[in-house]
Parts: structure tokens; C-alpha cells; sequence
């Protein structure tokens, strides 16, 4: 009961997305996302669900493989490039490791096994709560680093172990390049750039 009221708590401000060809399973999911969710919106194909994503886009997506008009490999695979950071639960009353080894390579968030029961459906759809606000806060954390650090008015690199990781505005100015992708493309080694000094760094 715990669990379920963190993730009404949880789940308050995420949209998202059913997709299900069966009408019974589609309307009574429905009806138990609207439990957790402000804005549950679903879809009885991949085509309609795409058109769907398409236009609203949303923060996860649960979708069915076998359906018709297109299936929820398909659909997971036209998500991923519009959003990738979209979170997709893909279920499926097969265990076929061809559909498993798809959904790993498209970064399906989870594979559920039909019939799939309530606190493991809503276990998971906790988890990509979890994911998406530990990602969102990633992104906000380095996004007020780069300002802080783009505020300095010396050149300042991050490394992790001996790579470039994170370099300010002064950094990519003095090396002529728009991006650290492009420095990286253009110097292999950092520390080749720099000539040794006594107690000096």
C-alpha cells in the first residue's frame, strides 16, 4: 500500500502512453494508470500510438509487441529516435529471446512477461519515475556546473581517469573548436598539449 501511494505521489506531474490492442486489457489498464497518472492516454495499434507520440509526446511509453498495423518493436524503435530519453516498458505474452535481444538493443527500459501483476507493473512504472528524475537532475546539476565554470575566466577541464569529460567556454576558444567531440577528433591526448613545468600543473 506504501509503495502504491509513493507512486501516486511519484507519478502526479509524468505523462503517459498504453498501447494495447486488446480492448479489455487496454480499458482496464487505463483505468488503473489513471490511479497514478493526471494524463493517461491510450492507443489500440502501434500506428495510433505513434500518432499519439507524435503529437504529445510523452514521459513513458508501456506498449504490446504483437499488434496490428505495427507492432511494439516498431513503435519502440520510432520513439527512440524522436525521444530517447523516453522510457518504454514493452509486454508480451512470448518469451521469444528474438523480441528480448530487440528491445536490450533499443533501450527498452523493461520486458515484462504477460500476464504481468499489479505490484510488478507498478514496481516498474516506480522505476522509470526514479530514472527519469535521477536523470533530470543530472542534466540540471551540469547544466549549473558549465555556467559556473563558464564564468571563470581561466581555462578549466574535468578529466575522468585521463579523459576529457568537461571543458569551459575559455578552453574550447583557445583551441578553436565549438564542441569537446571536436577537440577530441582533432587531439587524441590531452596531455600532449601541455609541456611539463617544475611545480607547476
Amino acid at each position: 500500500m506504501d509503495d502504491l501511494k509513493k507512486l501516486k505521489s511519484a507519478a502526479r506531474d509524468f505523462t503517459i502512453l498504453y498501447v494495447e490492442d486488446n480492448k479489455a486489457l487496454r480499458t482496464n489498464a487505463a483505468k488503473l494508470l489513471h490511479k497514478f497518472f493526471e494524463t493517461v492516454d491510450v492507443a489500440e495499434d502501434g500506428a495510433v500510438g505513434l500518432k499519439l507520440f507524435e503529437e504529445n509526446s510523452y514521459d513513458i511509453v508501456v506498449t504490446d509487441i504483437k499488434m496490428p498495423n505495427m507492432d511494439g518493436m516498431e513503435l519502440s524503435k520510432e520513439i527512440k529516435k524522436i525521444s530517447p530519453k523516453t522510457k518504454i516498458v514493452v509486454m508480451s505474452a512470448f518469451e521469444e529471446r528474438e523480441y528480448l535481444y530487440k528491445a536490450i538493443d533499443l533501450g527498452i527500459f523493461k520486458y515484462l512477461k504477460k500476464p504481468v501483476n499489479i505490484n510488478e507493473f507498478t514496481d516498474v512504472l516506480y522505476s522509470c519515475i526514479q530514472e527519469i528524475n535521477k536523470e533530470q537532475n543530472s542534466q540540471l546539476f551540469n547544466a549549473h556546473l558549465k555556467n559556473i565554470f563558464n564564468y571563470q575566466s581561466s581555462i578549466i577541464v574535468m578529466l575522468k581517469g585521463s579523459k576529457l569529460s568537461f571543458a569551459n567556454q575559455m578552453f574550447l576558444d583557445y583551441f578553436n573548436v565549438n564542441s569537446i567531440e571536436e577537440f577530441k577528433e582533432i587531439h587524441k591526448d590531452l596531455g600532449n598539449l601541455f609541456l611539463e613545468h617544475e611545480g607547476f600543473l
